[in-house]
């Protein structure tokens, strides 16, 4: 290769350098922005976790009868598989692939899918896809969630399926994500971890009634749920690909390094021909 193509191959490889190491520092920049979003949601989370089954030791059982509550057969369940239309997430949808085939496996199950990419996999497996939407995960927001959770309770009030999963990327730090599945409904009764928490009931005003409260209130934990659900799956997404990002960055920078002295070794040869060739002369 003579200097001129190295050098035309050097400018290329630092202008990929230069986009995929954008691409990383701007994916650092939405977990940064993704991190306090969850963080904040998973505080309320945890209070209306804390409000809800502190109740069930609270009020009489017949006002906490409530049909997102109660234990099912689970026949046939709903999962909801979030992954990524996007490019550079390394294997994110194959390990989600992975976790939807074990659970059909387990639980008959009809599936809907957040990203259509997978979505079409799972057609041409053969799965029974009833739905797929087509979301950037990072454009998450609350109205979607909330949207999302009216349909999914509509449909298991009316039977549709009797149990509903999420399947998604949760994200635990920076370097480590991992493919789960995780019931949403009916809702995991939780109450053990609060039967400390005791109230006199005959002191405790709730308006406008107290099944009224609590059906509201059951409603709110599964909006939070599965909204904190899709923050963590949009940051693993963006997790993934800023460890890609790095990846290919620290690659291309070591390629430049790598041509550039190439690159000096050719020239410095070339001056050193050419000094020859004037002392013969």
């Amino acid at each position: 290769m003579n200097p001129f193509e190295l050098q035309q191959k050097i400018h290329t490889v630092k202008n990929i350098h230069h986009v995929v190491h954008s691409m990383e520092t701007l994916s650092t920049m939405r977990i940064i922005q993704l991190r306090k979003q969850a963080d904040t949601r998973k505080a309320y989370l945890h209070e209306l976790e804390t409000i809800l089954f502190s109740f069930l030791h609270i009020v009489p059982p017949e006002i906490t009868q409530n049909v997102l509550l109660q234990p099912t057969k689970m026949k046939q369940s709903l999962l909801i598989l979030v992954t990524s239309d996007r490019g550079f997430c390394g294997s994110m949808n194959q390990q989600l692939l992975g976790i939807a085939r074990n659970h059909v496996r387990t639980f008959p199950s009809v599936v809907i899918s957040i990203g259509k990419k997978a979505g079409n996999t799972l057609i041409k497996e053969g799965f029974a896809v009833i739905g797929m939407i087509a979301k950037t995960l990072e454009k998450t927001d609350l109205s979607f969630s909330q949207n999302l959770a009216s349909d999914i309770v509509r449909g298991f009030l009316n039977h549709e399926f009797d149990s509903v999963f999420f399947g998604y990327m949760e994200f635990r730090n920076l370097i480590s994500q991992r493919p789960i599945v995780k019931q949403v409904l009916p809702v995991v009764d939780h109450s053990q971890m609060y039967s400390s928490l005791r109230y006199d009931y005959e002191s405790v005003y709730l308006l406008p009634s107290p099944k009224k409260v609590f059906s509201k209130l059951v409603h709110k934990y599964i909006d939070a749920v599965i909204f904190s659900i899709l923050i963590d799956a949009a940051t693993s997404e963006q997790a993934i690909r800023m460890i890609s990002m790095k990846s290919a960055s620290d690659n291309a920078e070591e390629m430049i390094q790598s041509m550039q002295k190439k690159y000096q070794k050719i020239r410095q040869e070339k001056i050193t021909n050419e000094l020859i060739e004037l002392n013969n002369d």
